[in-house]
């Protein structure tokens, strides 16, 4: 007859198998719109609108549209050499830009030229709280001359919504137009707004971009993982009855109890934290396991000794 204490000696072992990934985070929501030349003209009450090298909105998920026209024309109004105009959407940035050649545009009389047109639009989510935008404007060799053919000075400044209102309040022009808003913003390389004596209205607008986006503000989401073993006697069997209980750092608490194969199943587990997997059983003593649980992780767990031995 054998009596004693309980024997208690450390050794336990560990296996981690690993398998899918599981945080997710949202995606960016893009928009973008990038037109050549973009009119309404009104006359006698009647509005007619046309729109020239346009890229149609951009994919809520990104991507990317381009439109090049060999030669841009609204009849009675403007023609352009080449115009071409992209939008695109990825990663964290949305933007879009146009780019007329050869403008020649007549609204109200007045005339207004350029070898070059150009205009870019940007928003990006380096912040997702609190997205930035911004854009530019390229003008190349600009004349305006009025309807008896004088010149009108126009010098591009480089600042933006320059305006300059024309005499008898015939209209305004406006260069490097900016029109922004959080997550989002328009600029138009020039805006032409001028009623004729006839009282005719041309509203032109070249070489515009327009930029959305809308930032992520969450952090990604932590998914469910699942914790599988077994639990052995020192005879490398498995050990029924034994209780399993999974400790978070923050204080959550999951338990079970083995087969009689000695298996469990611990679902529902939060990843993303750091775990400790205690075991008990009334003939075994078993050293904590600490668990980084970023995947599904199955765990053999082993005891620190011998069996106690019996009572008598």
């Amino acid at each position: 007859m054998n009596t004693g204490r309980k024997i208690f000696a450390l050794c336990s072992f560990l296996t981690i198998t690993f398998a899918a990934g599981l945080f997710t985070a949202d995606a960016q929501i893009y928009s973008g719109r990038a037109t050549g030349l973009r009119s309404a003209v009104t006359v006698n009450g009647n509005t007619t609108n046309t729109t020239v090298a346009d890229t149609c909105p951009l994919s809520p998920t990104g991507g990317s549209n381009i439109v090049t026209t060999p030669v841009g024309f609204i009849s009675g109004l403007a023609r352009t050499g080449i115009i071409t105009s992209t939008t695109s959407g990825a990663g964290l940035t949305s933007q879009a830009s146009s780019t007329v050649q050869d403008l020649n545009l007549s609204a109200g009389g007045y005339t207004i030229r350029a070898t070059s047109v150009a205009s870019t639009a940007q928003c990006n989510c380096c912040t997702p709280s609190n997205p930035s935008c911004g854009g530019r404007t390229t003008i190349v060799g600009l004349t305006v001359t009025d309807p008896a053919g004088n010149p009108v000075t126009v010098v591009p400044n480089g600042s933006t919504n320059q305006t300059i209102t024309l005499p008898n309040n015939a209209g305004t022009i406006i260069i490097n137009e900016q029109i922004a808003s959080p997550g989002m913003i328009d600029v138009n390389a020039i805006h032409v707004n001028i009623t004729g004596a006839s009282g005719s209205n041309s509203n032109v607008v070249v070489a515009g971009s327009h930029a959305d986006i809308d930032c992520t503000t969450t952090s990604p989401t932590p998914g469910q993982v699942v914790v599988t073993g077994r639990v052995y006697d020192s005879a490398g069997r498995g050990l029924s009855k034994a209780t399993v209980v999974l400790r978070s750092a923050s204080g959550a608490i999951v338990s079970t109890t083995t087969n009689s194969l000695g298996n469990f199943t611990l679902p529902s587990v939060t990843a993303g934290e750091t775990y400790i997997l205690e075991t008990t059983h009334a003939s075994y003593t078993f050293s904590p396991i600490a668990l980084n649980l970023n995947e599904d992780t199955a765990v053999e767990v082993r005891p620190d000794g011998a069996a106690r031995a019996a009572l008598r």
